[in-house]
């Protein structure tokens, strides 16, 4: 799966420790014995899960300006 996971062709749902991977339509993960992939009904929540996962980490902080006005040239000139 490593080797998968470095070539691209499957995809962790995030940069943490234990993260389910996605590979061929169902989402895996790792256990003492290896990599097993989970049941239709656990892929099901967990492509429910990297939805909103993906969303929320597209949203950058909560409540942060991109830029703030200060770096920007139209904040500069305000002072």
């Amino acid at each position: 799966m490593e080797q998968l996971l470095a070539d691209a062709k499957a995809v962790a749902m995030g940069p943490f420790e234990g993260s389910p991977v996605h590979y061929m339509n169902r989402w895996w993960r790792q256990t003492e014995q290896g990599w097993v992939a989970l049941d239709e009904a656990a892929t099901a929540q967990l492509d429910q899960q990297a939805e909103r996962y993906r969303a929320a980490t597209a949203a950058g902080p909560r409540g942060q300006d991109p830029a703030p006005a200060s770096t920007t040239s139209a904040g500069a000139n305000l002072r």
